[in-house]
C-alpha cells in the first residue's frame, strides 16, 4: 500500500481505497496518507435505488 500511496504523491493520480469495511483498516489507511475511500465501514448500502442524480442523467443523454 505504501508504494501506491507514494505513487499516487508523486503524480496527478488520486487514490481511493476501496472495501474498507473496519476502523482499524480505515486508521491505517489514514496513517498511511490515503484520505479518500469507500466501504461498509464508512456507509452501509442503500436499501432501495433512488435513481440517478440530474447530472448523471443529463451527461449519459448526451452519449
Amino acid at each position: 500500500m505504501k508504494t501506491f500511496v507514494s505513487l499516487s504523491n508523486a503524480t496527478t493520480m488520486k487514490l481511493i481505497a476501496e472495501g474498507i469495511e473496519t476502523e482499524e483498516e480505515l486508521i491505517t489507511l489514514v496513517n498511511l496518507g490515503v484520505y479518500d475511500g469507500q466501504g461498509f465501514f464508512l456507509l452501509k448500502p442503500a436499501e432501495t435505488f433512488l435513481g440517478l442524480p440530474e447530472e448523471i442523467k443529463c451527461l449519459l443523454m448526451k452519449l
